[in-house]
């Protein structure tokens, strides 16, 4: 596996894990809108490439972005989960974005970032996930029903800003905003399972925290 830098990063506050696979103009789209809305929020993007066979390389370096994106590549394939973990352990930021290639942001990330320092109970998070036009909620987190089966939360609604915050059962691994203290506790991916541990509840985490949904806009 390499490692390749764009341009030398602070001491991030976010660090934004994005997973590629031969991502082409979906990834440019998805960096470019991080950038756009990183604002004041220091923030470093490190993309993990799957062993793409077109050049992850040269379209990060032509789109001239003014934050640090470290490119770090595998000869092949390792999957979703492998390629989180393996990002993770060399993140040093406080806070950490999953972020899919096909997904762009649409708002502030410093409204995440105000949620998450003002809330130490909450160990994971993510904001309405759009689908492809913007107009339609496809994830707001989901609930676990008495009968065993996922609710998931405002799923093809108007995407509303003015919803409540409420916890959940779990958040959606496109865009999911994880607290470090959490996963220090809980650990990373299963790759043999695709899934992750809650935060909510057992795993030593204390008692009360929560994953999250939270109305910010992106």
């Amino acid at each position: 596996m390499s490692v390749a830098a764009k341009r030398a990063p602070t001491t991030p506050a976010l660090d934004v894990i994005i997973p590629n696979w031969n991502g082409g103009d979906m990834l440019a789209d998805c960096l470019l809108s991080v950038a756009q809305w990183s604002g004041e929020v220091a923030t470093r993007v490190i993309v993990f490439d799957n062993g793409s066979t077109d050049d992850p390389q040269g379209l990060i370096d032509g789109l001239g972005l003014a934050i640090p994106v470290k490119l770090m590549r595998a000869e092949r394939n390792l999957g979703y989960a492998e390629a989180n973990n393996r990002a993770y352990v060399t993140t040093t930021a406080p806070f950490v974005l999953l972020l899919n290639n096909d997904a762009v942001i649409c708002g502030p990330l410093a409204s995440a970032m105000s949620y998450l320092a003002t809330h130490p109970g909450v160990g994971i998070c993510q904001g309405p996930i759009s689908d492809g036009d913007g107009r339609l909620v496809d994830s707001a987190g989901s609930l676990f029903t008495s009968w065993g089966f996922l609710r998931h939360l405002h799923m093809g609604e108007p995407v509303d800003p003015s919803k409540p915050t409420r916890g959940v059962f779990s958040v959606k691994g496109a865009a999911m905003f994880l607290r470090r203290e959490c996963i220090a506790d809980v650990g990373l991916f299963d790759p043999a399972a695709l899934k992750r541990r809650t935060c909510a509840g057992g795993h030593g985490w204390p008692a009360g925290t929560s994953s999250m949904w939270h109305p910010y806009r992106w």
